[in-house]
């Protein structure tokens, strides 16, 4: 039977969210979004879109593929647009998006599911200008 030598090394990682950072320098240096005196994970965003024609499913087998859609209307001037699905203020990882919208203009977007959910989505949709 061979010997076999300890060799062990600890490995030690922190982890972070934007919700961390006590000033706006440290959040800002971080990627993330500085608003109300306070650091967040997802820009701040005003009101100048309107999300209509919501259209998902009202329950879904577990592991089932499903979409969300909805239209989005830049109601303000011409400038990039940011939404995505939240869930108790903290957005669900990968149903974000960012993309130029002209004033007026009309978008239908997508939201996959494609390997399903495990347990309830109780989430709301949101969209506007990134404020400044």
């Amino acid at each position: 039977m061979a010997d076999v030598i300890d060799d062990t090394q600890p490995i030690s990682i922190d982890v972070w969210s934007c919700e961390d950072f006590p000033t706006e320098t440290e959040c800002l240096s971080h990627g993330c979004y500085w608003y109300n005196g306070s650091c967040h994970s997802t820009p701040e965003l005003n009101g100048l879109a309107d999300i209509t024609d919501i259209n998902f499913p009202s329950s879904v087998q577990i592991g089932a593929s499903f979409d969300i859609t909805y239209t989005v209307t830049n109601t303000g001037y011409a400038d990039t647009l940011y939404g995505g699905l939240f869930e108790n203020d903290l957005l669900i990882a990968g149903t974000d998006w960012r993309e130029p919208f002209t004033a007026g203009e009309i978008k239908v977007k997508t939201i996959s599911f494609p390997t399903g959910i495990v347990v309830a989505l109780n989430a709301v949709i949101q969209v506007g200008h990134e404020a400044d």
